[in-house]
């Protein structure tokens, strides 16, 4: 039986991702140099290094939060490393052997010419080199993906055994939550969402998203911001469309409109859509014809661009970026894990 003391837990601060990531943005952890320093002159003018940095002030926030990322994905993986050893060791000690030991005990089997075989014929088109030729590499390689598997399981029995647990916070991106949203601005968990009305992987989403707002009620607030592609002819003046509803307080009426029939859009039909709601069309023609909404649109846009958003949709949960059509269980998933953070 085991002592209480061969039990633990891993404890980090739950905070540590979202401190790192406002840190280096708010501080300019990358540039310590005082702002006001004078980096060049041009006929005696001074040019000085806040100038600089404020004519590249996007370029800048994309580089410190990649800095933020890579630096959260090193702890995250140091921490998975961490662990495993001291499991292993905390096991071995109370097993009476040891760790290397208890490595060297994985049986993880032969690799047999039928598995080999299996493996060249899936990937063929993607390798170089006849079977016979990459036979003993293929062998290695698959032996090594054996291995690794057996010590995954092996650890992850020992995480269960001594009751192991990660409070790491997944990387989150401090994402503006701005924009036509449904729910509570104090719900628990914020869903915002990057979108094309011209996309069909947002149209795919679309279901998705409404029966997670219809499950969680006021637990789950969602927020839409504008990421027409250019790849999309239409796109941009879609946005356009649903932010002139959204003027009449119709955004969600136009908005789902347009994702139920994606022919219209791709046609240039908003005029025949914004009827169909009720709305002003006097109003709604003005709105379109003047860009009244173009400057959000692109404002939404580069605030996309600058926290990760390469295509649509984008949808951060909590800050948890999750890219393409994210099937509903997967989504319900993350939605009850930030829940569970919200009552510890």
């Amino acid at each position: 039986m085991r002592s209480n003391e061969s039990k633990f837990s891993w404890r980090v601060s739950a905070g540590a991702s979202v401190l790192a990531v406002l840190a280096v943005m708010a501080s300019g952890s990358l540039a310590a140099e005082n702002g006001a320093s004078v980096v060049a002159t041009i006929d005696g003018e001074p040019i000085t290094r806040a100038q600089v940095e404020a004519s590249v002030e996007a370029e800048l926030k994309s580089v410190d939060l990649e800095y933020a990322r890579k630096r959260h994905e090193t702890v995250e993986m140091a921490l998975g490393q961490l662990m495993a050893e001291r499991l292993l060791d905390t096991a071995a000690a109370e097993d009476g052997t040891s760790r290397e030991q208890m490595l060297a005990g994985l049986a993880a089997g032969q690799v047999t010419d039928a598995e080999i075989d299996a493996f060249y014929e899936a990937n063929k088109a993607r390798i170089n080199g006849s079977k016979e030729q990459l036979k003993e590499q293929i062998r290695q390689y698959l032996g090594q993906q054996r291995m690794q598997a057996a010590y995954s399981e092996l650890v992850a029995s020992l995480q269960e055994r001594y009751n192991a647990e990660t409070l790491l916070e997944p990387f989150r991106i401090p994402v503006e939550a701005i924009g036509p949203a449904m729910g509570p601005a104090d719900a628990p968990v914020t869903l915002v969402e990057f979108s094309d009305f011209e996309c069909p992987y947002c149209v795919r989403i679309y279901p998705t998203l409404q029966q997670v707002v219809k499950k969680y009620g006021d637990k789950v607030r969602l927020v839409y911001r504008q990421f027409p592609l250019d790849i999309h002819d239409n796109a941009f003046k879609a946005a356009e469309a649903s932010l002139c509803a959204d003027d009449q307080g119709k955004f969600w009426g136009m908005h789902n409109a347009m994702f139920d029939n994606l022919q219209a859009v791709r046609s240039g039909g908003f005029g025949e859509l914004a009827n169909s709601l009720g709305l002003d069309m006097k109003a709604f023609n003005v709105c379109m014809a003047s860009g009244k909404f173009a400057a959000q649109v692109e404002r939404d846009m580069q605030d996309g661009s600058i926290v990760g958003v390469t295509g649509t949709p984008a949808t951060f949960v909590n800050g948890r970026l999750v890219s393409g059509a994210i099937s509903v269980e997967r989504l319900t998933a993350m939605i009850d894990e930030e829940l569970a953070r919200k009552s510890r």
